[in-house]
């Protein structure tokens, strides 16, 4: 219901809550400045709590997830955060009594709702498991206790099938599965980056030359280095760093030296060098000058070489079943997770 619907409709109404502040702004119905949006999807047994705090990446509040559908709530009884979302839920007739909700609603914290819409909302269901449009399903899940999920901003889905795959991705129980949807992605984004770099040729010749050259690349690793490249500067080393020192652990090592080394490939950007990369992933000299140091080829693009070979070797070992590829032994990818 919009604000000026509810301001008519009980102006006069005793029961009305008259402390609190209600408003259409750009984004919405707002009530005392809480924003609630419905959840239109979202993973089922995802979250066993009714309330989650949802946090930006500095730990800052900005919006709170309140599983309410089909619970009766007595308005009297209600937070701020719950009665706004209660005035999105209500129609005219139901207000001043119990409600039973109709819906799941994120309600975002006042001040950070234009923060929510532009750097969150469109990859709720990638950080989050949810999502504000209908068109998305979601399968059960193994459940997860969270009292609070990091949002991370993400970059827009340039295309509604960018966001169909991101949901076929997040769809998958498997992680496996889930990796090859992944993968799926950044070769969508390469074919959208070509049809953007044509779009803005403008009729050049030089611009029509390079579209065709990285059009006729038949090395799916220099089609992931074109598609994340641009990407490298958004990339947050330490969390990548931290992503390889899991390595650690004596068989993931194990793992790491038969998929990059014994079963690796000509551009492994490491070849030869499998005691330099146990060095590195030994010693917190893990970044982009120390796999420079290290590297095969040119110094200056080590760190994406390196990222770019990790991500397609694992998806080698994935998609093929060849007595020549790595072969990941069963019981890795046995449950949903």
């Amino acid at each position: 219901m919009k604000a000026s619907d509810f301001l008519n409709a009980y102006s006069g109404n005793p029961k009305r809550f008259a402390d609190k502040r209600y408003c259409d702004g750009r984004y919405g119905l707002t009530v005392n400045g809480f924003h609630p949006l419905r959840i239109e999807t979202i993973r089922n047994s995802l979250y066993t709590n009714e309330i989650i705090d949802i946090k930006d990446e500095s730990g800052q509040e900005i919006a709170t997830i309140c599983l309410v559908k089909g619970q009766s709530i007595d308005p009297s009884q209600m937070s701020d955060i719950i009665y706004s979302a209660y005035i999105a839920d209500i129609e005219h007739e139901e207000y001043g009594g119990p409600h039973v909700f109709k819906s799941n609603y994120l309600v975002v914290k006042p001040g950070r709702v234009k923060k929510y819409h532009d750097d969150y909302k469109s990859s709720s269901i990638v950080w989050g498991g949810f999502s504000h449009s209908g068109d998305i399903q979601l399968p059960t899940a193994c459940k997860r206790d969270h009292s609070s999920i990091t949002a991370v901003k993400c970059s827009n889905p340039k295309h509604q099938h960018q966001y169909h795959l991101i949901a076929l991705a997040e769809n998958q129980p498997y992680a496996f599965e889930r990796y090859l949807r992944y993968y799926h992605c950044l070769e969508y984004i390469f074919e959208w980056q070509l049809i953007e770099k044509l779009k803005s040729s403008n009729s050049s010749l030089d611009g029509y030359t390079d579209f065709l050259r990285e059009l006729n690349l038949k090395s799916d690793t220099e089609r992931l280095k074109l598609t994340i490249k641009p990407l490298l500067d958004s990339i947050d080393e330490p969390a990548i760093a931290e992503i390889y020192k899991q390595l650690r652990d004596p068989d993931y090592i194990r793992v790491a030296r038969e998929i990059f080394f014994d079963y690796g490939k000509e551009h492994n950007p490491l070849k030869d060098k499998l005691d330099k990369f146990e060095l590195i992933i030994n010693t917190s000299d893990f970044n982009p000058s120390a796999l420079a140091r290290n590297s095969v080829g040119h110094p200056d693009q080590a760190y994406l070489n390196f990222i770019v070979y990790t991500i397609y070797r694992i998806r080698c070992c994935i998609a093929h079943t060849k007595i020549s590829e790595y072969t990941p032994f069963r019981g890795w990818d046995s449950g949903p997770g």
